[in-house]
């Protein structure tokens, strides 16, 4: 079993890999960049590789690095867009320089559009970030807590860009949290059995 926690970076990215081995994690989450702003962080290459080399000592498996909050693929607003397609190509390029697996994201608001509009605009928005970076490391849909006008609010939501995009580098990072708000109620066998279900068919 895989069990991590979101770790800070403060004092240096490899100090990540510190605080989850002192937990006993076997793998973690971390911020690539500050989650407040859009400017990206510089990473190194010296950094680079203290974290690589502290990464592979302590036999980590699958650490994920997260994106700003800033993020909104689904905005009316191109600008905002386009600020979030570089935001998340840099994201990517950070998460493979430092060996992650993948780079997990919000998707956005709509804000009154629908969702049809919007999951094309987020399709059209990944696209673009898979063509520019090249690798192995994943782009992850995070689902949302289903407030207002969000987009992936349900695993069909999801499901529709990743059909539209089609790529393998394109997945899902389920947030059990929001799952649960949105009202996918797994606490008990049945209904974890048809969260999955949902999740099976559609994505």
């Amino acid at each position: 079993m895989k069990l991590g926690v979101h770790v800070s970076t403060a004092g240096g990215i490899d100090k990540a890999v510190d605080r989850a081995a002192e937990m006993g994690c076997n793998t973690f989450q971390v911020f690539v960049s500050n989650p407040r702003g859009w400017k990206p962080t510089e990473i190194s290459d010296d950094d680079i590789l203290l974290f690589r080399g502290k990464y592979r000592e302590a036999k980590m498996q699958d650490a994920f690095a997260h994106s700003i909050y800033l993020i909104n693929l689904a905005s009316p607003n191109s600008t905002l867009r386009e600020q979030g397609t570089e935001s998340l190509i840099t994201g990517l390029q950070n998460t493979e320089k430092l060996g992650l697996s993948g780079l997990v994201t919000h998707i956005g608001s709509h804000q009154g559009d629908g969702i049809e509009i919007a999951v094309t605009r987020v399709a059209n928005c990944i696209n673009e970030i898979l063509a520019a970076t090249t690798g192995s490391a994943m782009l992850l849909l995070e689902n949302t807590a289903g407030a207002g006008n969000l987009v992936g609010k349900t695993f069909k939501e999801l499901g529709d860009i990743l059909k539209m995009v089609d790529s393998p580098r394109l997945g899902i990072c389920v947030d059990t949290a929001h799952a649960f708000e949105s009202g996918y109620d797994f606490r008990t066998a049945e209904g974890l059995e048809t969260m999955i279900a949902e999740i099976d068919e559609n994505v």
